[in-house]
């Protein structure tokens, strides 16, 4: 189940009311989130590409790596449009998006093509 939370605040700086709507905005001045609601956060995938054309790889985090594959198979402007079309060779699913974050560092950081497909074989972990 998804849950987004709406929380409205006043410009005396209180807060009104939380609403369930298809966004999230927040202020400075947000309180915590219920504990419900940090617990029904989405998750979030670690994914890796791999370009049809050529030797190269791409790393990247969402909640819908598919839906991600098909932005850079036809809209994205940047890295992934030179190396057309993108394959997804790995996922692996994170309970938040600060952790499927900081596991991509931690592959980008490896800078090392061998550590990269042991870990897409399954023989490497992170």
């Amino acid at each position: 189940m998804q849950v987004r939370i709406l929380i409205a605040v006043s410009q005396r700086k209180e807060v009104l009311e939380y609403a369930a709507l298809p966004f999230f905005v927040c202020t400075p001045f947000c309180p915590p989130l219920p504990q419900n609601v940090v617990e029904n956060a989405e998750p979030y995938y670690l994914y890796i590409l791999k370009s049809e054309t050529a030797d190269r790889y791409y790393f990247g985090i969402s909640s819908n790596p598919h839906r991600r594959l098909e932005y850079h198979n036809s809209f994205e402007k940047g890295f992934t449009s030179r190396y057309r079309p993108w394959t997804i060779v790995f996922t692996k699913e994170f309970p938040s998006k600060a952790e499927a974050h900081a596991a991509e560092t931690k592959i980008k950081g490896w800078k090392s093509r061998r550590m990269i497909e042991q870990l897409i074989a399954g023989d490497a972990t992170m």
